[in-house]
C-alpha cells in the first residue's frame, strides 16, 4: 500500500526560504524500457538486436507451455508480443525468438541501485513496482536546472551505468506523469504541464487512462465515451449513477 500512497511535496524547500505554494508540482516517472529483456541484452552482447523472452520458467512441461513471456524484448515486440503473453503463443507470433531464464536477484540489484539514483536528486522517491518509480522534485529542481534537465540527467545514468533506457513522464501529478511516459517509447522524455495538459491527452482513447480496462472501456463507448475529452467533459453526476464512487473517481 506504500508503495502507492501519495507522493506528497512540503510546502517549503528545505534550502529555500521561497513559498513554493502555488508552484505547480513536478512529478516524474521513470519506466525501465522492457526492463528484463533489456538487461540481459546489455549483459549479454549477443542478444542485442535479436527478438528476446525473458520467461520464469522456460523450461516447463511441455517445452514451457506452462510459462509466460515476464518481458519482450522491442525486437519481439514488433511481432506482436506482449508481456504476460503464454510462451507457446509468444513463440508462435515470433519463432525465431531466444528464450532466456529470468534472473530476479539480477533484476532487484538494478533496481535497487536505480533508486540510489533518484535519491540524489530529491528525497521524495516511490518505488511503484520493479521497473517503475515515481519522483517529487518540486522542491529541489532549482539544485539542478530545471526538470528536463534533470530527467536528461537520469537517462544518461541509466544508460550509462546500466547500459539500457528508459522512458520519463514529466506532468504536475502521478496520473499524467505515467502516461506521459507512455506515450514515447521507448527512450522517451514527456513533459506535460497543467497549459498543455487538454492538447497533450484529451484526444487519446479513454483506456489511455489509468485505471480504465477493457470492461470499462465497452461500458464509456456504449455511453458515447471515446476519448480523455468525452470523459472530462461528461457529467459527473451521470458518471457516478453509471459506475457509484468510481464514477466519481
Amino acid at each position: 500500500d506504500s508503495a502507492r500512497s501519495a507522493v506528497h511535496a512540503p510546502e517549503r524547500a528545505p534550502h529555500s526560504s521561497v513559498d513554493h505554494r502555488e508552484r505547480e508540482r513536478i512529478v516524474m516517472h521513470i519506466d525501465m524500457n522492457a526492463f528484463f529483456a533489456s538487461v540481459e541484452q546489455a549483459l549479454r552482447p549477443f542478444l542485442r538486436g535479436k527478438p528476446v523472452l525473458v520467461a520464469a520458467d522456460p523450461y516447463g512441461t511441455p517445452k514451457g507451455a506452462r510459462s509466460v513471456a515476464a518481458t519482450a524484448s522491442y525486437e519481439a515486440r514488433a511481432y506482436g508480443v506482449k508481456t504476460g503473453m503464454p510462451l507457446f503463443q509468444a513463440l508462435r507470433l515470433c519463432p525465431t525468438a531466444i528464450i532466456v531464464e529470468g534472473d530476479g536477484r539480477k533484476y532487484v540489484s538494478i533496481a535497487l541501485k536505480l533508486l540510489e539514483i533518484l535519491e540524489s536528486y530529491t528525497d521524495l522517491v516511490e518505488p511503484y513496482s520493479i521497473d517503475e518509480a515515481f519522483i517529487d522534485v518540486t522542491n529541489t529542481v532549482h539544485l539542478f536546472g530545471d526538470k528536463v534537465a534533470i530527467a536528461r540527467d537520469i537517462k544518461r545514468r541509466v544508460r550509462e551505468e546500466f547500459g539500457i533506457t528508459c522512458s520519463i513522464g514529466v506532468a504536475p501529478n502521478k496520473l499524467v506523469a505515467k502516461m506521459a511516459s507512455d506515450l514515447e517509447k521507448p527512450d522517451g522524455l514527456v513533459v506535460i504541464d497543467r497549459a498543455s495538459l487538454p492538447d497533450a491527452i484529451w484526444d487519446l482513447p479513454v483506456d489511455a487512462l489509468i485505471g480504465v480496462g477493457r470492461k470499462r472501456t465497452l461500458k464509456l463507448n456504449l455511453m458515447g465515451i471515446f476519448t480523455i475529452r468525452d470523459l472530462a467533459l461528461y457529467p459527473r453526476e451521470n458518471l457516478r449513477r453509471a459506475f457509484g464512487v468510481i464514477g466519481e473517481d
